[in-house]
């Protein structure tokens, strides 16, 4: 018995050691014209592990580099690339290993970094490694410092990443400590304010006294969650507090239930983003909905999305290098007049009737296919790649013009009025769905995939001016601009979440502290008040603004002297035109604490179309022009200053007595010309000199008003 039991011993050990062979010698079943000349993307990634099992990562790291090449020739779907991606970074740890072995540090840290920074891979065998590499054998100097930022970049996010995950956890105080320690990183200063305002509102039972038992505080996207945190208490006959999603037309408990947690004095709401699916939340205000004696009734406030940009797959750098910008020629690429006017910036029109108003490009967001028209598609490309080419920052006016196809225009607009553009479509689901997939598909196209990027969208055109511009039938200033910032909330939820970097602009004329027909236009002041009032009541947001500065009337040629100015055009905080003359008035009013943005900072404004006639001279015309510079040179608030045409138009001339063109209508170039590509660069100051002469006065700087610091 003794003898059996020691020869099974012996078989169950011999069948162990022939199954640890089998394990460890894999290349007997890898046929050997794989490992010599893998052929796809697939046996190379077998290769490269048979080359790493037997101790050749240098080898193993060229079969993963022919592998990429591979996989886009074979034109390989997302989830086969990202199946290779994910398994060549776990090849690229173990190859990192080796050469840690092997005392090849330099290779280890290499490749253990780019797993971490570059792929975005975020563990802690990889963050070991790392740390490893570099605690040990700090001798390796050339990748010691740029390693250590990478860890600290990734300790930091981890930070971020935590902190939101205690904020939606209800753990305030350990959360509102991690934002603290993160400085200006990221969104930590909004963060901050948020928990201010949710602690604040749980400690003292306050609410936003607009008659609603619970406050909406927080709706913020993170890693594809939606996190909604809102504040109060109240009974519901299931006790259950339940989350709508709603159009930017519907309200009380309208729209789709989204989530659902016990009724609470905190609640957090944790639910999907599902962007660019049918069931997107993207563009969704949130309100909490309750069942109270047998109804469904609202419960809170509503709010938006906060962060759009957070699940953005482009982060384009800016251009926001200096001052000077045009609108430029068509014809400007036929010759260098742009690069010899030395400009920085260009403001363009998109008026979306011609980029709905063919076909040829087929588009899908949200579940729904859409059409655009190619050509105009490939001018827009062919506009934006060669202003990018010359280093030129680009800003599109998205511009909503009658057609056939009236999807996108408001139904209270189309009552027979002839207008030259119309309030954008937020009244029917059609229309929001369509605004949503033109916003989404600008901002992916021109954020630097071979089409240009462009930094800057405008949404409308002297939008205050309702009858001519935005055109909605008459009502109150303050119901006129919360239609208006529905739209402006589409565009800026959909751009932003293509390219985090992108800018949004609202867009006002001259006319400020009142309009010149109440039943035409608004002042532009009342205005942007009503326009924040609404995006407050839903979220505030970074959105930004323009203005056209013109004179006051439009055909005056002198910034300096004014129609009745001493009433007119005044630095006043209600003066009723804002020219380049008292453009502090403007910058000034968004200074004040209620204006500023979320993140605290002064919004960005542009002077995007500003212009004067060359018809009573041109010295004149010249001298407005350095004095319209020099103004935004010493305003620290203007971001940038675009001169509105670049060439005279003979209809404009004879129909408005206008030539604000750089040029005449025959190419000549003015004095305005020769003053506006000249006012940046060296010899600026005797420029200067020559405006002040002609001005009469001894400094050009006397006459600034540069506004508040």
């Amino acid at each position: 018995m003794k003898k059996i039991r020691i020869v099974l011993l012996l078989i169950t050990i011999i069948a162990a050691f022939a199954a640890v062979m089998l394990f460890f010698k894999p290349a007997k079943s890898i046929p050997e014209i794989i490992i010599r000349d893998p052929k796809t993307s697939s046996d190379c990634l077998v290769a490269a592990r048979y080359h790493v099992a037997t101790g050749e990562p240098d080898q193993a790291l060229k079969v993963l580099e022919e592998g990429k090449k591979l996989l886009i020739s074979e034109s390989a779907n997302e989830a086969v690339t990202s199946s290779y991606y994910d398994q060549m970074d776990e090849l690229y740890i173990l190859c990192a290993k080796s050469f840690v072995k092997d005392q090849d540090y330099g290779k280890a840290l290499i490749l253990a970094w780019h797993v971490k920074s570059d792929r975005k891979v975020n563990d802690f065998e990889t963050d070991s490694l790392v740390a490893y590499i570099i605690t040990e054998h700090a001798g390796h100097t050339a990748f010691v410092k740029e390693a250590k930022e990478r860890l600290r970049k990734i300790e930091i996010e981890d930070t971020f990443q935590k902190a939101v995950e205690a904020m939606n956890n209800g753990d305030y105080e350990a959360a509102y400590g991690m934002f603290e320690s993160l400085g200006d990183y990221r969104d930590s200063y909004e963060r901050l304010a948020e928990l201010a305002d949710i602690t604040s509102a749980a400690n003292e039972g306050f609410v936003s006294g607009n008659n609603i038992p619970l406050d909406v505080m927080s709706s913020r996207v993170n890693k594809g969650t939606v996190a909604v945190i809102a504040v109060g208490q109240t009974d519901t006959d299931d006790g259950k507090y339940h989350l709508y999603a709603q159009q930017p037309y519907e309200s009380g408990a309208e729209g789709i239930e989204v989530a659902s947690v016990d009724a609470a004095l905190n609640a957090t709401f944790l639910f999907p983003l599902n962007k660019n699916t049918k069931d997107s939340v993207l563009f969704k205000k949130f309100t909490v909905v309750g069942t109270v004696s047998g109804n469904e009734v609202a419960l809170s406030d509503s709010m938006y999305i906060l962060n759009p940009e957070e699940c953005a797959e482009h982060t384009c750098a800016r251009h926001d290098e200096g001052l000077k910008g045009i609108f430029p020629d068509p014809t400007c690429f036929l010759n260098n007049s742009l690069e010899d006017l030395g400009v920085e910036k260009a403001c363009y029109n998109l008026p979306l009737g011609l980029l709905c108003g063919g076909d040829g490009f087929e588009y899908e967001y949200n579940g729904r296919k859409y059409t655009f028209d190619a050509e105009i598609i490939a001018q827009y490309d062919y506009l934006v790649s060669e202003l990018n080419k010359r280093n030129i920052q680009v800003t599109l006016v998205v511009l909503n013009n009658l057609t056939s196809d009236k999807t996108l225009i408001h139904p209270d607009s189309l009552d027979g009025t002839d207008a030259n553009y119309y309030a954008f479509n937020t009244k029917t689901e059609a229309g929001v769905e369509k605004l949503a997939a033109i916003a989404a598909f600008l901002g992916e196209r021109y954020s630097d995939k071979g089409f240009g990027t462009v930094d800057n969208w405008i949404i409308g055109n002297e939008v205050n001016a309702r009858r001519e511009w935005n055109y909605l039938p008459n009502m109150p200033v303050d119901e006129f601009a919360a239609e208006y910032e529905k739209a402006v909330r589409i565009f800026y939820n959909g751009i932003r979440s293509e390219n985090a970097n992108g800018n949004i602009y609202l867009c006002i004329d001259q006319e400020w502290g009142k309009a010149n027909s109440d039943a035409v236009h608004y002042g532009g002041k009342a205005f942007i008040n009503g326009f924040r009032r609404s995006a407050e009541s839903c979220g505030d947001y970074c959105w930004n603004v323009t203005v056209h500065p013109y004179n006051y009337p439009l055909f005056c040629p002198t910034v300096w002297s004014q129609l009745n100015e001493s009433v007119s055009v005044t630095h006043e905080a209600d003066s009723p035109y804002v020219t380049m003359k008292n453009i502090d008035v403007l910058t000034d009013h968004f200074c004040k604490e209620e204006m500023l943005d979320p993140k605290g900072n002064v919004r960005s404004i542009l002077c995007t179309e500003f212009g004067y006639t060359s018809l009573d001279g041109e010295e004149k015309q010249a001298a407005s022009v350095a004095y319209a510079f020099r103004q935004a040179e010493l305003n620290p608030y203007i971001d940038g200053l675009i001169f509105g045409k670049q060439t005279d138009s003979m209809s404009e001339i004879k129909e408005s007595h206008m030539a604000c063109g750089l040029l005449d209508p025959d190419g000549k170039e003015k004095l305005a010309y020769r003053f506006y590509k000249g006012i940046d660069r060296e010899g600026a100051e005797e420029i200067r000199k020559q405006a002040a002469e002609i001005i009469g006065v001894d400094d050009l700087d006397s006459l600034m008003t540069p506004g508040s610091e």
